[in-house]
């Protein structure tokens, strides 16, 4: 699921200037777009932060092995594997570290 809020436009001396923010999975993404007066695009950026922690969990294991736990909004909770496939695998692997 992807939530984005659309935030007014100020208006810079010979620019408008939209900032969009989008969550998506476990990134936040900001959108910036530069535009001039008469609407045409000067240039675009974008910046996506990773907006949750991951951990591995559980007694007696191996530090590659374990339940995965997100943090998410201060509160450590486990994944439901329900859906969960091997390219969440590769994503989660990445953010531990393990490349």
């Amino acid at each position: 699921m992807v939530q984005c809020n659309f935030p007014s436009r100020p208006i810079y001396r010979h620019t408008i200037f939209i900032r969009l923010t989008c969550i998506a999975f476990l990134y936040e993404c900001v959108f910036l777009v530069y535009l001039s007066l008469s609407g045409s695009v000067l240039y675009t950026k974008m910046l996506c932060v990773l907006a949750v922690e991951v951990r591995l969990a559980g007694a007696n294991r191996p530090r590659t092995a374990g339940r995965l736990e997100i943090k998410y909004d201060g509160n450590w909770g486990t994944v439901c594997d329900d859906g969960f496939v091997d390219k969440n695998a590769q994503v989660a692997c990445f953010m531990l570290g393990f490349g």
